[in-house]
């Protein structure tokens, strides 16, 4: 019996083995890298590191609420009689029942990369036990305390509701992606997700619904009619404390998803540009004034065969004859259950769920480098339906911490479901990392403690560094090739002064604008050569004449050649001779003849003798004078006056009218005389005179001339001043009359034509009866098409109702 003692005091101690989450004084830290990622998988998004690998990490917890350990030989191991162990330990009697749990996981190489600024991966393989005990009364626990001898406890019928008794321990290999959501200003969002495959190491579980029973003494025990739900996997069997293992791979899946939310009032002062990139987070800084996180972990199972000898059974047997039952392995246990229970029919296969877990991480920054963190902290444990299964403790975090990239310092401080509250305190030196969630409390306290926890990394990090820009022309010092001076992105951080993009490092003219061929310096004219260099800066040249040019290859430079264009001689200062005659082609009019610089570069020849050489002379053959370079003068008209000076050259006239004739003898030159046939005065234009008082009979006979309305009547009124015309007419013979007829625009456009005609023939038909000749009147008639005054008034249509008269001349 005292064997069954131990074995259930060596359950319940390793199922006391789960405090917590796992590494709790690291894994709310800025730092936590790739050990955060259990807590938090979106953790790895914008992390701190380009890099981080676990070589390896430990994290051990236990807890329960029955048994309590004096300090004292937490401290002090070797003063501990180990003989008198009971004396060092505590029991918990409250009425209340007992629960206990244990966890260990252990992390081997496990590590996180960040791809990008928005992208991060991270591998965890790890190897995770679990044990719990729940709800056990502490009647059951005093009995097997005192190995079953406290005769107070014996003939009493005793219950124990939900009573049990699981544990797992399985690998996982967890593969995490987490990005960056939203990254607007001050609000940022990240997410992760991690997917654990797992494979089942060994479980086992024992489940009792309604436990009654009854120990007669401490040899016989009664149990009444309860079910019990029993189990172990089929890959190990034990010969208490010999344990023999077979590993069976049952893959199978379980997630863990999280999501954080960052408030970054300050945002901006985390930016910087640098290497051409413009708006880069520091990748070596935290941002947050506020972070929030969610996180459900640990959502699966792992799948077993089972032990073909656990079954559940039901128990309803008496006086068992437990003093004379030999336990050395789990086989009698099985065997004893056989004999004494009947088992019922179970699966061949069962799940062990995980320790689902939900939580919430609220983070403070209350000054450079120190945060406060509330961890609210629940358990899932899934209800008493679910006998497979494992789980956490629920509890309340709250953890200040110190943050710097080699060094952190925590401070736990939990309140769990026992009602327990525990201080522990942990470290970041580096690549190491130790901690313990209630060292303090162990420390400080001298009260039994139930539980404790210690997590342990070793790691090798690489980080995000600051931006290194000593001169701050936004590039980084290990592109800048000159990093001690600001410069440009696009030079490598060397500055360019004259602005024409070669850094003045390789500058040979840094304050003149030049070209990358001439290494920075000014080439004006294109031609290749320097402008300091150039003798000719403004014009394209040749680099053996010192950039000036020679445009016709005489070897002449343009700027001193006579004839740029034309190849001559160093003599004739560039330009050509051909005669040889010593007078430039330029300069020379014969140039194909040699000559005499007298008659520029032309021989004396003048075949006409009229004094100009040959070779001006437009007409060599014909004397004529020089001012028409040695050519006769044309006179068209024969009339002795050259045509350049006859205003006629083309009729006959006289020298005295410049070529031009008088042909009526007026005096007048035809070209001059309106009248070229009939002789006139100067003041008519050549026409003969108009007297004045002829011109007033022909005003008054225009100005008295009227019709009766709508007809072609002359009124009688008008006659007198007609006869006077026509006398006029008749005895100046050479006189012509044109007579134009108008109305106004009363009636229609076709009448008002017909109208004008009529009446201006009819003024025609009276002075030919008055004797004038037909042919001495013109007539012409317009209608109503070339008004004089508006037609709007009576006054206007009256002046447009005439027949105008002109004397002309033929």
């Amino acid at each position: 019996m005292k064997r069954f003692f131990f074995i259930a005091l060596i359950i319940y101690f390793a199922s006391d083995f789960i405090k917590a989450q796992d590494f709790l004084p690291f894994a709310t830290s800025n730092y936590a890298g790739v050990t955060g990622v259990a807590l938090q998988p979106a953790s790895i998004a914008d992390s701190r590191y380009k890099f981080d690998l676990a070589i390896s990490s430990t994290s051990y917890n236990v807890v329960n609420n029955f048994f309590g350990l004096d300090p004292y030989t937490i401290w002090h191991p070797k003063s501990v009689n180990v003989d008198n162990i009971d004396s060092y330990i505590s029991k918990n009697y409250n009425g209340e029942s007992k629960s206990g749990m244990m966890s260990l996981k252990q992390d081997l190489f496990s590590f996180m990369i960040s791809l990008s600024a928005k992208d991060a991966i991270a591998f965890t393989p790890s190897v995770r036990a679990m044990v719990n005990f729940d709800n056990i009364t502490e009647n059951l626990l005093h009995q097997v305390d005192s190995s079953l001898k406290d005769p107070s406890y014996w003939k009493r019928q005793l219950e124990n509701d939900n009573f049990s008794l699981q544990g797992n321990s399985w690998v996982q290999y967890g593969f995490t992606y987490a990005r960056v959501i939203t990254d607007k200003g001050k609000h940022f969002l990240k997410a992760g997700v991690t997917a654990n495959l797992t494979q089942g190491v060994g479980s086992a579980y024992l489940f009792a619904t309604d436990l009654t029973y009854n120990f007669t003494n401490s040899d016989t025990l009664s149990i009444f009619n309860s079910k019990i739900k029993y189990g172990t996997s089929d890959n190990y069997y034990d010969d208490l404390g010999k344990i023999k293992y077979k590993f069976n791979a049952n893959p199978s899946l379980a997630f863990d998803f999280g999501l954080v939310y960052e408030f970054r009032p300050d945002w901006m002062k985390y930016k910087y540009d640098l290497d051409g990139q413009n708006n880069i987070w520091k990748r070596d800084e935290e941002k947050y004034l506020i972070k929030v996180g969610f996180t459900i972990s640990d959502l699966g199972s792992v799948r077993y065969r089972r032990n073909p000898v656990s079954r559940d059974f039901d128990a309803d047997t008496s006086n068992l004859p437990i003093g004379s039952w030999e336990i050395h392995s789990r086989a009698d246990i099985d065997s004893i259950i056989g004999k004494y229970f009947h088992y019922n029919d179970v699966s061949s296969k069962y799940n062990m769920n995980n320790p689902a877990v939900v939580s919430m991480q609220l983070d403070v920054r209350v000054a450079r480098g120190f945060y406060l963190n509330f961890l609210p902290y629940v358990a899932l444990k899934q209800g008493n339906k679910d006998v497979n299964k494992v789980h956490y403790v629920s509890a309340m975090n709250f953890i200040p911490r110190y943050d710097s990239k080699l060094f952190g310092i925590s401070l736990p401080i939990q309140y769990n479901e026992y009602k327990q509250w525990n201080i522990g305190l942990g470290f970041r030196i580096g690549m190491l990392w130790i901690g313990s969630n209630d060292l303090i409390s162990v420390l400080a306290s001298s009260k039994n403690r139930y539980g404790t926890a210690v997590s342990f990394a070793l790691k090798i990090p690489v980080f995000y560094k600051a931006p290194n820009d000593l001169d701050g022309d936004h590039v980084s010092d290990d592109k800048d090739k000159c990093p001690d001076v600001p410069g440009l992105v696009e030079l490598n951080g060397c500055p360019d002064a004259d602005g024409d993009g070669v850094a003045d490092l390789n500058d040979r003219c840094p304050n003149l604008p030049g070209t990358k061929e001439l290494f920075g310096c000014p080439d004006k004219d294109g031609d290749g050569i320097t402008d300091e260099k150039d003798l000719c800066p403004d014009v394209k040249g040749l680099v053996q004449f010192s950039g000036c040019p020679d445009s016709d290859g005489d070897g002449i430079i343009d700027q001193n050649d006579a004839c740029p264009f034309n190849a001559g001689t160093v003599a004739m200062n560039g330009c050509p001779d051909q005669d040889e005659d010593g007078i430039a082609d330029k300069d020379d009019n014969c140039p194909t003849v040699p000559g005499t610089r007298e008659f520029h570069g032309c021989p004396y020849i003048d075949t006409d003798g009229d004094g100009i050489i040959d070779q001006n002379d437009k007409c060599p053959g014909v004397k004529g004078p020089m001012d028409n370079n040695g050519c006769p003068y044309q006179d068209t008209d024969n009339d002795s006056i050259p045509d350049k000076d006859d205003e006629c050259p083309s009729i006959a006239g006289s020298r005295i009218f410049r070529g031009c004739p008088d042909t009526d003898g007026d005096g007048i030159s035809d070209k001059y005389d309106i009248c070229p046939t009939i002789a006139g005065v100067p003041q008519n234009n050549g026409c003969p005179e108009i007297k004045k008082e002829e011109q007033e009979i022909l005003r008054k006979a225009f100005e008295n001339l009227e019709f009766e309305t709508g007809k072609a009547v002359i009124r009688s009124s008008s006659f007198s001043s007609l006869d006077e015309l026509a006398i006029v007419m008749k005895k100046r013979a050479e006189f012509k009359l044109s007579l134009a007829g108008h109305t106004d625009n009363a009636g229609s456009p076709e009448s008002n034509m017909t109208l004008s005609k009529n009446r201006v023939n009819a003024v025609k038909d009276y002075l030919v009866k008055n004797g004038v000749e037909p042919s001495h009147v013109k007539t012409e008639w317009f209608g109503q098409t070339k008004p004089i005054a508006p037609n709007t008034t009576p006054e206007g249509r009256q002046k447009n109702r005439r027949v105008e008269m002109n004397i002309t001349f033929e």
